[in-house]
């Protein structure tokens, strides 16, 4: 399991002054987080280590009044769905990947969204 958190810890304990500073992610706003806190690129890599090439995609199970969360290929810019998965990962190769999160149309509350997020590799039949 991996855990993000939008605005992380480090930049929560923070101390600002400023009133006016949001405190998370906006309402109705498409945000695309890719790299981490040192810049690597992709928040996140995800390898083949099996023994077969494999199909990645996320599915977000929980929708309903939830922010839309995805995953996509940085290099492209590719959302990743079932319908549309990154194809054929080869064995021992790694994809580096980003987070999207889509918050139109959902609710303000002061507490943190919990979104569960289900990253698939599948065995490819390419």
């Amino acid at each position: 399991m991996i855990e993000f958190e939008f605005p992380s810890l480090a930049e929560r304990e923070l101390d600002d002054p400023n009133p006016q500073k949001p405190q998370g992610l906006g309402t109705d706003s498409v945000y695309r987080f890719s790299s981490d806190v040192n810049g690597s690129e992709g928040l996140f890599i995800i390898q083949n280590q099996g023994t077969q090439p494999v199909d990645v995609y996320s599915t977000q199970e929980n929708t309903n009044n939830l922010p839309d969360v995805d995953i996509f290929d940085i290099e492209t810019g590719d959302i990743l769905t079932e319908s549309d998965p990154y194809r054929s990962l080869d064995v021992g190769k790694a994809i580096a990947l980003g987070i999207q999160v889509d918050t139109y149309g959902v609710d303000v509350k002061d507490d943190a969204y919990q979104v569960a997020l289900i990253i698939n590799a599948v065995a490819s039949d390419q």
